[in-house]
This record gives structure tokens, sequence and C-alpha cells, in this order.
């Protein structure tokens, strides 16, 4: 048998991190070829499993543990660091881990073992629920295993990353695939999408398809025998000193490192749990938010084409409208949805505008509102007034606080599938400046954005999530977001409006009050909804009807109903009248939909699809 590696710890880590690394050559006996290595692309399967966040997963199993940090965030991340061009590859598993976890890692070493069994053994655990996503490419299903499903998921993000590229390769990429590529057609294409050993020999013009995805589960079901307990290598920084450590000094990088013995006790421990498939593991669920990559019927001709290049630049100024904050380039004007009979529509904003065929991009010091190329995106923004937020007090302000880290943490795990899917969403608190002129009150903003064929689906969950979260549900969690804020309210957030008094009354707040505070806020916006809400819609969406329709589905889904209307309703706007600035301020985006995610999966790093920023 082979001698098992032994490990290291490293000191002084301003973050505890646990790695564990295999070294995967690809000329040994029974090894995965460099050439099937970088076609099937096996690593990225199983990454995929490894690191996604949710019931069941690695990720859940040691935060409830608590041996990973509370902070919003991918803990588990897992990839292909380097990759010689014939030699072998290294694939690795980290793991951020709080004081506990640190104290703890050979624990978490055991975990991961289980979780590598579990894969293995667990292949036929959800036959009979082949995916979907690529019948309408393939004509037929995939069996049911775990690798064949997660095979079929990250070769359809693949094939919708590359089909709406949102930039393109570095030099860095390019080079990489120019010496690994096995032909000129592959140059661009080698390291982004799936093939299979006959499809590779002509990269570039047979990527995807059935037969890749089907050699991805193949090629990763022979590399999860290769990750074996004695072949790891394991890394472990910031992690309690222990006796018998002989700690040495690295004198080119300059930090502190020993072996640590491993004895016999634990690689038995170890051994067994790579043997034995961890009980508590489940595959992730199918990702119901991955595109086809294709728009609305009725939005395919929904803006017109920009201004010809001979035009004068007085004309140019004259077309772009420049705002503080936003700025709406030629032809993107929205327009003014009409407001339907009464009966018509359940619910519906007292005024919804719609900019078709075009959408938001950051820019570096204001808004851009310009023309979508042939991306088939749109975005949601709903503004709810509330009148309890305009008059709440130092600990209605700390208990909203607490209410939404709270959900931003609930969600993080049921929208991760999204997350890689390119969706995103933001709920935010906030108040507009008391000078403008509509809807100056204080609410709850939310928004949304997604391909547009399953930006309806994902709008509608995330606002029914949304409506129906009351809170942390337990003391465990009370504290855990009571922590966060206290941490947010240090340094420079003190000096944001608003956070007045909140620090001093964190510690009277109770999961009973926040689930009250929901309640009553809930109410508050269904008071205001009718006269005075909001809605912008952006992008491929469809018709002024098909708006009207996704945007009504999101307020049903909230908890909007049963209130008394208050106030004077909204006046219409003015011919020529532009959004309010609550619209279309800059959305934070918060929740899972963070560009660390990125470094989560092998998905992301692949086909850079996740926490995208659209910017053109």
């Amino acid at each position: 048998g082979s001698v098992p590696l032994p490990a290291f710890m490293l000191e002084d880590a301003a973050q505890p991190v646990l790695t564990v690394s295999w070294s995967l050559p690809f000329e040994a006996a029974g090894a995965i070829s460099a050439k099937d290595f970088r076609a099937s692309k096996p690593a990225v399967v199983v990454s995929h499993l490894i690191a996604y966040q949710g019931q069941g997963s690695l990720s859940e199993e040691l935060r409830a543990r608590g041996w990973t940090p509370d902070a919003p965030g991918p803990k588990v991340a897992s990839g292909v660091p380097l990759s010689t061009e014939a030699g072998f590859a290294l694939w690795q598993i980290r793991v951020q881990l709080t004081a506990s976890g640190a104290s703890h890692w050979r624990e978490v070493v055991a975990l991961i073992f289980a979780v590598l069994a579990a894969l293995r053994h667990g292949s036929s655990s959800t036959a009979g629920k082949a995916n979907d996503i690529q019948k309408s490419k393939s004509g037929g299903e995939l069996p049911g295993s775990v690798l064949c499903m997660a095979a079929d998921e990250v070769s359809a993000l693949a094939d919708l990353a590359w089909r709406y590229p949102d930039r393109s390769p570095t030099a860095l990429e390019l080079a990489n695939d120019m010496r690994t590529a096995p032909c000129p057609s592959g140059y661009i294409t080698a390291s982004r999408r799936f093939f299979s050993s006959q499809g590779w020999k002509s990269a570039g013009s047979n990527a995807g398809g059935a037969d890749a995805r089907q050699a991805a589960s193949e090629t990763a079901s022979r590399l999860l025998d290769f990750l074996r307990a004695e072949a790891a290598s394991v890394v472990v920084a910031g992690a309690p000193q222990e006796p018998g450590v002989e700690w040495q000094r690295d004198p080119f990088y300059r930090f502190n490192f020993g072996e640590c013995t491993i004895d016999a006790g634990t690689r038995e421990a170890w051994q067994k749990a790579w043997t034995t498939p961890a009980a508590w593991w489940a595959p992730p669920p199918l990702n119901r938010y991955i595109s086809r990559g294709s728009p609305a019927e009725d939005s395919l001709d929904d803006v017109g084409e920009s201004p010809p290049q001979n035009q004068s630049n007085e004309f140019r100024k004259q077309a772009t409208l420049r705002l503080p904050g936003v700025v709406w380039q030629s032809p993107c004007r929205p327009h003014l949805v009409p407001i339907l009979p009464a009966g018509k529509q359940k619910h519906r904003p007292a005024v919804l505008w719609h900019a078709p065929g075009c959408l938001y991009a950051s820019g570096q010091f204001s808004e851009v509102v310009e023309p979508l190329g042939d991306e088939p995106l749109g975005a949601i923004t709903l503004w709810l007034p509330a009148d309890r937020v305009a008059s709440a007090s130092a600990l209605n302000r700390a208990t909203g606080r607490l209410w939404l880290l709270s959900l931003q943490r609930t969600l993080e795990g049921p929208l991760y599938g999204a997350s890689l899917a390119g969706c995103r969403w933001e709920a935010a608190f906030f108040s507009p400046r008391s000078d403008e002129e509509q809807n100056a009150s204080a609410g709850i903003r939310l928004a949304f954005e997604a391909y547009t064929d399953v930006l309806p689906r994902f709008a509608v969950d995330v606002a029914r999530l949304i409506g129906q979260h009351r809170g942390p549900v337990n003391a465990s969690e009370m504290e855990t977001v009571r922590g966060i804020a206290r941490t947010e309210l240090r340094g420079a957030a003190t000096k944001l409006s608003g956070v007045t008094g909140v620090s001093s009354v964190l510690a009277d707040v109770s999961p009973a009050t926040v689930a009250e505070e929901a309640i009553a806020l809930w109410k508050s916006c269904a008071a205001a909804a009718v006269g005075r809400s909001q809605a912008l819609v952006t992008g491929r969406v469809g018709s002024d009807a098909n708006v009207e329709s996704i945007v009504g589905d999101i307020m049903t889904a909230l908890p909007l109903g049963g209130v008394v209307a208050d106030g004077a309703p909204l006046p219409t706007p003015e011919t020529g009248a532009l959004p309010a600035a609550v619209l279309t301020k800059r959305p934070t985006w918060q929740g899972p939909v963070a560009q660390s995610l990125c470094l989560a999966s092998g998905v992301p790093s692949l086909v850079d699809v996740c926490g995208r920023a659209w910017n053109r």
C-alpha cells in the first residue's frame, strides 16, 4: 500500500482554513488521461457536488456544528488550482473554519472523506429524477444518478455562459487554451465547454450534447476512486498549536509551518469515513433556474436601433438623458403601462414603468440604462412604501436589520442553484431624499434579475420566501445575526444614516420581537401598496401585458392582502417623466448572489457565470 502523506500546520492565519488536496497524475495506471481530464472536466462535476450549499450539504453540516464562520457567503470551495500540460493536476477542497472548527480539524477531514464516500456509493439514489434541462437539446434523458445530474447541470451552465458571455477570454485563459487545445478551433472553447473523447478531437464544433455529459459523469466516477484517504495532503492554517510539532520557517515566503504526525487512531477514523457514506449528506435538488437562453417571443423587437454613427454630437446629447445617478442612453426610454380596468388584475403597483430591450449596467460614477445585446435578460424593481419604516424608532430599525440579516442567511442555501444560474435578488430598507417629488416616504425595495425565461418563476419564488420569513427560528440563530449586526455597526457604518441608537438596543430584541415586526412591516406595506407602490421592469421580458402579469404575480406572492388602503394615491406621472430615484438607485444584490460565491464551485471558475456584473 501507499505511504500516508503527513499533515502540515501553518501559523498566524487571519482566517483558519483547512485544505485537503490530491495530486492526480495523468500517466499512472488506470488514471484519467490529460486529454480526458480536459475534455470531460470531471473535477468540475465533483467540485459542484462538494461545494453546493443547502440542506444535506457539507457546508450545512459544518455550519450546524459551529465549525464554519457565521458571516454570509460560501465556506466550502473546491476546484483545480494547478494543472500541468501532461504531468498531473492538483484538486483540492478548502474549508473556512471558526476557532472551534480549527480545534476539530481532524473531524472536518473525516466529514470530507464521508462525503466522497457518499458520492461513490450513492450514484443511484436519485434514479428516475433525471434533469430536464437538456431534454430539448438531446431528445432524451440521462440516467438519474447524482453524477449524471451534476454533469447535466454544469454542462447546461457552461453552454449558457458560452452563448452569452459577459466578457472575452483573458490573455492568460487564451494562452492556456492554446497550449492544451487539440486544434485551433478549441483555442477559446477548451476550458469553457464539455466534450466527449471523440468531440475533443475537433474542440470548438462538437461541444456539449448527451455524449459529453455522459463522459463527464463517467470520468467523475473514475476520479472519485483516486481520491483516497491515504493519498490526501492535509494543510490546516490557524489551528491551535499541538505538542510534538517541529516548527520551521520558509525563508522565501516567510511563514512558519510544521509537520504534524497523524496517529494510528486518526488514520483509522479517516479510512473508515472514506468507506462509510455520510448519512446526513443529500444531493443538491434539481436546479429550476437554469435558462435555455431564449427571450420572450413578443420581446424580440422591443427596442429600436442605436443612433447612426454619422449623427451630430448635439443630437446624441439630446438622445442621451443624464440625470443625477442615472444615464438613460438612446433609445432607452421607459413608458407607463396603462392601468387595467378594476377586477382584471388582483394586484398591481400604482405606477408601473416598462423600459423594453434595455438593462441597467453599473458605470463608474452612475447607473447606465443601455440597450441589451443578444442577452435575453430582464430585471424587476418593486418599491413598497411603508409608513412604519418612515416613523421607525431605534428599536424598530434594529429589529428590521436583524430580520434582513436572518433573511439573507435563510435564503442562502435554497437559492444557491439560482445564484449559479446568474439569478440575483435584493431586499433593502432605505428612504429617498425628502426633496424628491414622488414617493418620498421610506419603505422596502425588492429587485430581481435573471434570464427572462426563468425570471417570472425566480422572482415569484423569492418574493414568496421573503414574505414568509419571520426572522431567526431559535435563540442560537438570533445570537448569530445579532453578532453580525454588531460587527456592521463598527467603523465606517457608524456614519450611515439610521444607525443612531441601534447598537444600544440590539440586546433587547428577541425572536418574537422580530416576528412581530415582520408582520407589522408587511401590514404597513399592504396599506400603501394599492395607491403608492411603484415598479420598473427592464430587459426582454415581453409585452406590457406580460410585464403587468409578472409584477402582479410577485405582489400576489407577498403578504399584501386584507389591509385597507391608506393615504392619497400617487398622481399619474406627466408625459416624458422618468421613474423615481428609488427605482433607479444601484441595487445591492444581497443574499447568496455575491461575487465571492464564484469561488465556491468549480462551475463559475470555469464558465464565469455566477455573480456576473453585466458590464458592457
